[in-house]
């Protein structure tokens, strides 16, 4: 079993991070645009389905990789250290899924650009 690298912990960090932006800057145009709001809403609704499909993906495969072990979380071999990093994974893609539903949220009170 091999230790995974930072980019999969960061993975489900940056998706998230990558809804944000996206979001928020799709809003900025469209607002500055005076357009109406609705096409903004199913953009949103698409980015946001598209990142927790995303970080679900992310976060089962890494829960996989945390429970196929027998090795503790502070073995110092390889096999520990790729269930520590499986269970960190987890965490961050369920941390993330929280956060892009929270983000999403905005659009769903917001009205108008007014």
């Amino acid at each position: 079993m091999s230790t995974p690298g930072l980019a999969s912990i960061a993975a489900p960090l940056l998706v998230w991070a990558g809804h944000f932006v996206f979001s928020y800057a799709v809003a900025a145009v469209v607002c500055a645009k005076s357009a109406p709001v609705g096409g903004l809403r199913g953009a949103i609704a698409l980015a946001t389905a598209l990142a927790l499909a995303l970080v679900a993906r992310q976060g089962a495969s890494a829960w996989s990789k945390h429970v196929r072990g027998a090795e503790p979380h502070d073995a110092p071999n390889d096999e520990g250290r790729a269930r520590f990093v499986g269970h960190l994974v987890a965490l961050c893609a369920a941390l993330s899924g929280v956060a892009v539903v929270y983000s999403a949220a905005v659009f769903l009170v917001v009205r108008s650009c007014e």
